[in-house]
C-alpha cells in the first residue's frame, strides 16, 4: 500500500523591491533601442556641436603658424639619433625661449612662449619647426627670433663643451711635460754616473710620454676645429614663412569634430536617462502596474517624419477600434465610456476623435467631453461635439452624479444641450491627478480605458491611479499602450496572471 503523494510547490518568487520593475534590466539591447527612440536629441546636439564648430572656425580669432627647417650638423664620432634627440631637447629649454622673449621684448613667459612652438624630425640632421602667432607676420617674427636663439645656444653649448675638452688637455699635457723634464734630469745624471742601462729607461720613458703631448695637442686641435666647423655648418635652410590655412583640410576636421563631440554628448545624455529612468515601456510592466491587461498597443500616433504617416494612421485605426471595443456589444440607451490619458494627453486625445468618427460611420451619434485642464481634445474634434466646462474642467460632475441627470452634464441654455442629449455614445476625455482622485470621472462615465504613453509613467503611477479607480470608479476595463517599441515582445498581461496560467497547464 503506497503512501500518500506529496505535491510540493514552487516556492514563490521574491517580490521586486520598490521602485523596480521586474524585468527591466538595462542591457545593450535596451540602450540600443532607447538611442532609436530618442534620435532626435542625438540629432540635435550633433547639430548644435557642428554650428559650434564652423562657428569656432569662422567667427574666432584664428592664429596663424610660421614654420622653418634647421640644418644641425653633428660629431661624425657620436651616434645620429641621440645627437638630433639632444638637439630637440636644447630647443624645448627654457634659456632658449627665454633669450628669444628678451630678443623679441614679448610681453610673455618663455614658459608661455614655449607652448607656441613644436619640433619635428625630418632626419637625424633637419629639424622643422612650426611656431603658432597671431598673425603670419609676427608668426615669421618670433620664428626668426627662436631660430637665431637656438643656434646660438646650441653653438655655444658646443663651444663650452669643446674649450673644456681642450682646457683638460692642455692640463693633462702640462703634467706630462713636467714629467718629461723630470725625467730628462734623471737621465742626465745616470749617464753622468755611468748608468748607461737606466739612463736609456728614462729616455725611453721620455718618448713615451712625448707622444701622449703629441697626442693630445691633436685631440684639442682637432675638438676645437670640429666645434668651429659644426657651429659654421649647421644653419637655417629655409628661413621661417607662414603656413597656408588648412582649406578643406581644416573646414572637414572641424566638422567632424563638432560632430563627434556634440553627436557623443547627446548619446551619453540618452544612455544617462535610460540608467536612471524608472518609466515603464513594456505592455507587461504596464499591465502589472495597472492590474489589468493591456489589450491594444501600437507606436506612435503623432510625429512629423512623413515616410512613417501610414503607419501613424495604422497605429491610430488600431488603438481606436480598440477603444471602441470597450463599449457594450448590444447598447440600451446611452453608452457612456471614460478614457483616463496617462502620460500623453495628446495621443489620448488623437484616439478619442478617430474612435468618435468610426463610430459616427457606423451610424452612432457621438458626443465628446474634454475634462482635461489644458482642452486636448477641444484642439483637434473638427466637426464633432465637443463640450468642454468653462470653469474647473477637469472637476465638473456629470450626470452620474447623486443630483437629477436632467440638471448635470451639459447645461440647459448650452448650445450643445440638444446633441448631447440625442447621443448614443459620450466619449469622456479625462487626465491624471493624484491629489484630485477620479471621483469626478466616475460621475460621467460608468467604465474606463487607460491610455497610456509609454516611457512617460512610472510603475507607482499606474499603481496609484487602478487603486483610484477602484476606489471611486469608474470600472477599469482595460489599458492601451500608445508608443510602444517594435521589439517588445511580452504579452499585455499582469504577470501575477501569466504565472498563474503558466502554472495551471504545468499542474494540467
Amino acid at each position: 500500500m503506497s503512501g500518500p503523494v506529496w505535491r510540493i510547490e514552487d516556492p514563490e518568487p521574491q517580490p521586486t523591491p520598490p521602485g523596480v520593475v521586474q524585468g527591466s534590466w538595462v542591457s545593450l539591447h535596451y540602450l540600443r533601442s532607447e538611442l532609436r527612440r530618442r534620435w532626435r536629441l542625438v540629432a540635435a546636439t550633433a547639430t548644435a556641436g557642428l554650428l559650434l564648430a564652423l562657428v569656432a572656425m569662422f567667427a574666432l580669432p584664428q592664429s596663424a603658424t610660421a614654420s622653418a627647417t634647421v640644418l644641425l650638423q653633428h660629431d661624425p664620432a657620436s651616434d645620429p639619433l641621440t645627437a638630433i634627440q639632444t638637439d630637440e631637447s636644447l630647443l624645448a629649454t627654457r634659456t632658449v625661449s627665454e633669450n628669444a622673449v628678451d630678443a623679441l621684448g614679448l610681453p610673455m613667459s618663455p614658459d608661455a612662449f614655449q607652448g607656441t612652438f613644436t619640433a619635428s624630425q625630418a632626419s637625424t640632421e633637419v629639424l622643422v619647426i612650426d611656431l603658432k602667432a597671431p598673425t603670419n607676420a609676427e608668426a615669421v617674427r618670433r620664428l626668426t627670433a627662436l631660430c637665431a636663439a637656438f643656434l646660438d645656444f646650441r653653438n655655444g653649448t658646443l663651444q663650452e663643451r669643446a674649450d673644456k675638452i681642450v682646457s683638460s688637455d692642455k692640463s693633462q699635457m702640462e703634467i706630462l711635460q713636467n714629467q718629461v723634464d723630470g725625467l730628462t734630469q734623471e737621465s742626465q745624471a745616470a749617464l753622468s754616473e755611468g748608468q748607461g742601462e737606466l739612463a736609456q729607461s728614462y729616455i725611453g720613458q721620455i718618448a713615451q710620454r712625448q707622444d701622449q703631448i703629441a697626442t693630445l695637442q691633436q685631440e684639442s686641435q682637432t675638438t676645437a676645429l670640429t666645434a668651429d666647423s659644426l657651429a659654421a655648418a649647421s644653419h637655417v635652410v629655409d628661413p621661417a614663412a607662414p603656413l597656408p590655412p588648412g582649406g578643406k583640410k581644416r573646414i572637414a576636421l572641424g566638422v567632424m569634430s563638432g560632430l563627434i563631440l556634440g553627436g557623443g554628448l547627446g548619446i551619453g545624455l540618452v544612455f544617462v536617462h535610460a540608467l536612471i529612468s524608472n518609466s515603464l515601456r513594456r505592455r507587461e510592466d504596464v499591465a502589472t502596474a495597472l492590474g489589468r491587461p493591456v489589450s491594444f498597443s501600437t507606436g506612435a500616433v503623432s510625429g512629423v517624419v512623413p515616410w512613417r504617416r501610414r503607419k501613424r494612421a495604422r497605429n491610430l485605426e488600431v488603438l481606436a477600434t480598440g477603444l471602441i471595443s470597450g463599449l457594450p456589444d448590444e447598447r440600451s440607451g446611452t453608452e457612456r465610456l471614460g478614457v483616463l490619458g496617462v502620460g500623453d494627453l495628446r495621443s489620448a486625445a488623437r484616439v478619442v476623435v478617430a474612435a468618435a468618427r468610426e463610430l459616427e460611420s457606423e451610424g452612432d451619434q457621438v458626443f465628446l467631453v474634454d475634462l482635461t485642464e489644458q482642452g486636448w481634445l477641444a484642439r483637434r474634434h473638427g466637426d464633432l461635439a465637443v463640450y468642454r466646462p468653462e470653469e474647473r474642467a477637469h472637476l465638473t460632475d456629470g450626470p452620474l452624479a447623486l443630483a437629477s441627470s436632467a440638471d448635470t452634464g451639459v447645461p440647459r441654455e448650452h448650445p450643445l444641450r440638444a446633441d448631447w442629449q440625442a447621443a448614443d455614445v459620450v466619449l469622456v476625455l479625462g487626465e491624471v491627478e493624484l491629489g484630485v482622485g477620479t471621483g469626478h470621472l466616475s460621475t460621467w462615465a460608468d467604465r474606463a480605458v487607460v491610455v497610456v504613453g509609454a516611457g512617460k509613467a512610472t510603475a507607482e503611477l499606474l499603481r496609484s491611479i487602478s487603486r483610484m479607480l477602484t476606489r471611486n470608479g469608474p470600472k477599469l476595463e482595460f489599458g492601451m499602450l500608445v508608443g510602444a517599441d517594435a521589439t517588445d515582445e511580452s504579452l499585455g498581461v499582469p504577470r501575477r496572471v501569466a504565472a498563474d496560467e503558466q502554472q495551471l497547464r504545468v499542474r494540467g
